[in-house]
């Protein structure tokens, strides 16, 4: 079957998505999210696109595109077939690192595009790479903090997009309070990325199988099989999630003195058995990409315990000596 054109023109609104092929990281470190960023600024600014929102996450990735005066398709086939290329060169490795082609959704309407901010910024709070509201307002890898004052990089159109939330005086205040009437919400929910979909789902009625994108991982449950359709992606990351982290915490478990009947027993615990979970609920949204709820099953913890549990292992993770012998790249982050 041929595949559908996108409709594109200029001044057209656009959601992007791009995911890492069978569910993977395409981010390890500080250093590939600012050249991602380099890279993806430079066209934008090139070609008079501009971004109204983003969220770089480990897996995947997120912007509200304003097209310019080149097409949508040319513009991403560039920055992610020259991103791709300096991330095999760097890993030494081959093989796709894109899931299929980039997904691009048209934003026709005002209301679709202020909940759509909301959800695009609100992502890595749903996924555990902050705790809070106050840590995602000056999370660097999002437009989130670029809106709320931090600095702006030339390429986010900061003006035009709060121009959608009210005049000079009530715009700003517009956008923080609807974006901080869904975060509580995330924040207090026990499936918080299920929360973040359901933001989408509800209050724009797209189908649920259109909402996919906060924190989608490598679960069997959560991969459309038809879309599997790249091949020759070397060992070097980790191809089977579980298997990989069965193989870690095993070392983990190890090396701290403790049991896997301790790891996954509900309740307080002695003080190593606290530390190996946060390691390794770190291990999972940090390392391999997973879902909150995903790494809950394997831990038999809730998706709110594994991310308050994924940021206190942060610290322990970039001091931990077993990572110098790991294979899998360490993030910076």
């Amino acid at each position: 079957m041929a595949r559908s054109a996108r409709e594109d023109y200029p001044g057209a609104i656009h959601h992007v998505m791009a995911r890492g092929v069978n569910g993977r990281p395409i981010f390890y470190s500080i250093s590939d999210r600012t050249d991602f960023l380099d890279r993806i600024g430079t066209v934008l600014c090139d070609t008079t696109t501009r971004a109204l929102a983003w969220a770089l996450m480990p897996n995947h990735l997120h912007f509200v595109i304003r097209t310019g005066n080149q097409p949508l398709s040319q513009l991403m086939q560039c920055v992610l077939t020259g991103y791709a290329m300096a991330f095999n060169h760097k890993y030494d490795r081959k093989g796709h690192l894109f899931q299929n082609r980039y997904k691009s959704i048209n934003v026709g309407d005002v209301g679709y595009l202020r909940i759509l901010v909301s959800y695009v910024h609100l992502n890595p709070l749903a996924a555990g790479l902050v705790n809070n509201l106050s840590e995602l307002a000056v999370f660097p890898w999002s437009g989130h903090a670029a809106i709320v004052g931090r600095a702006r990089p030339q390429w986010q159109d900061v003006d035009f997009l709060l121009r959608e939330f009210g005049d000079k005086k009530t715009a700003l205040p517009n956008y923080i309070s609807h974006l901080y009437s869904h975060g509580v919400r995330i924040m207090d929910s026990d499936e918080p990325e299920r929360e973040l979909r359901d933001l989408l789902a509800d209050d724009l009625l797209i189908p649920s199988n259109e909402v996919t994108e906060a924190g989608k991982t490598t679960s069997a449950n959560s991969i459309d099989p038809s879309s599997q359709v790249h091949s020759g992606v070397d060992d070097e990351l980790p191809v089977n999630p579980e298997q990989t982290f069965n193989t870690f915490a095993a070392k983990i478990l190890e090396e701290l003195d403790v049991s896997w009947a301790e790891l996954r027993k509900p309740g307080r615990s002695r003080r190593h058995v606290s530390c190996a979970r946060a390691i390794l609920c770190h291990y999972c949204i940090r390392r391999l990409g997973m879902k909150l709820e995903h790494a809950g099953t394997l831990l038999n913890m809730s998706a709110a315990g594994v991310r308050k549990a994924a940021l206190r292992g942060t610290s322990s993770m970039e001091d931990f000596p077993l990572l110098s012998r790991s294979r899998i790249p360490v993030p910076l982050d």
